[in-house]
């Protein structure tokens, strides 16, 4: 039992450490010598401040319970993204509660610095509801219609300017 416990307990480290990486490229931040992401906005704990912060949070939330995520530049499209995650849950030593990431193709349209533009697609497999509660612990704005064949939505976190105000 305690050898379950802690390989569980090692796949979610590297499950974290891998993200961290992936949300490093995509947002382009620094590491520190300890491997941590240094903060951009002055606040503590990662990101917390922005959009990316709160995914991060998010993200880091749902691996320790159990889920695998992925997102940006490491998966090209939704088809691949489900093939890959589906062959990382038969390749993992103790069962996932599911799976959930973005894609490139959405990664490119979505992103400004740390804030969503657009809102961010959450491809998945698992207990949604599940997820999305998670989601919205750290902040941010989710909804999901509870359909499997709709994606978990991010809300955007800016506001595109009214042409009408040019003050």
């Amino acid at each position: 039992m305690a050898t379950n416990k802690r390989t569980a307990r090692e796949e979610a480290r590297r499950e974290i450490e891998l993200f961290r990486a992936q949300l490093a490229k995509t947002v382009g931040g620094e590491r520190t010598t300890r491997g941590t992401m240094k903060d951009p906005t002055g606040g503590s704990n990662g990101f917390p401040l922005t959009a990316a912060g709160r995914l991060n949070q998010a993200l880091r939330a749902l691996t320790r319970a159990g889920w695998v995520t992925r997102g940006g530049a490491w998966i090209c499209c939704a088809s691949c993204g489900h093939a890959e995650l589906e062959r990382v849950l038969a390749r993992r030593k103790t069962p996932a509660v599911g799976y959930l990431f973005w894609h490139v193709q959405t990664e490119e349209a979505v992103w400004k610095g740390l804030e969503l533009r657009e809102p961010l697609h959450l491809q998945w497999r698992g207990d949604a509801a599940a997820a999305v509660e998670i989601i919205r612990r750290s902040g941010l704005i989710v909804t999901h219609t509870g359909d499997p064949g709709r994606c978990i939505e991010v809300a955007a976190t800016t506001h595109k300017r009214s042409r009408l105000n040019t003050h």
